[in-house]
C-alpha cells in the first residue's frame, strides 16, 4: 500500500486526490500513461470521514505541481513494476494555529490526525482486494 499525505493551505480539507496526470513536459515519463487513478477506496474513506465528522471532499485532479508529481510517479511505478498494492494521495491541510482573527484553512492536529485514522481503519478493514 502506498498513500501520500500532502499538506498544504486549501480550502478543501483532506482532498483525496483521484486522478494524477502526465505534464505535457514530463520528459522523465514520455511512455507512462496520460493519467493514473487512485486505487485507495476513496467513496468508502469519505464516508468514514464524513461519519466522524471530519471535513473531506473528493477532488478529481491532484494539481500541477508536487503533489501530482508524487502521485504519479507513485503510481506509475506501482503498475510498471506490477506490484500488487493500493496506491494514491490525500491532500491534508495544515494544522490551524487557532488564534482568534487568523484566517488560515487549517484544522486542529487532533481532528487531523483523527481522519488519517479513520483512513487507515478502511484500508486495514478492505486490505483483501489491492483495488478495493
Amino acid at each position: 500500500m502506498v498513500i501520500y499525505l500532502g499538506s498544504g493551505r486549501s480550502p478543501t480539507p483532506n482532498a483525496f486526490k483521484v486522478i494524477a496526470t502526465r505534464e505535457i513536459d514530463d520528459i522523465l515519463h514520455l511512455y507512462g500513461s496520460a493519467a493514473y487513478r487512485s486505487s485507495l477506496p476513496l467513496t468508502s474513506m469519505l464516508e468514514a470521514l464524513e461519519r466522524a465528522g471530519v471535513p473531506a471532499a473528493i477532488s478529481n485532479h491532484a494539481g500541477t505541481f508536487l503533489c501530482n508529481h508524487l502521485f504519479y510517479l507513485a503510481r506509475h511505478q506501482v503498475e510498471q513494476l506490477d506490484i500488487p498494492c493500493r496506491c494514491g494521495f490525500i491532500h491534508v491541510p495544515g494544522v490551524s494555529t487557532g488564534i482568534a482573527g487568523d484566517t488560515d484553512c487549517g484544522l486542529p492536529l487532533s481532528l487531523l490526525i483523527d481522519g488519517i485514522e479513520h483512513c487507515l481503519d478502511v484500508l486495514r478493514a478492505t486490505r483483501t482486494s489491492p483495488a478495493g
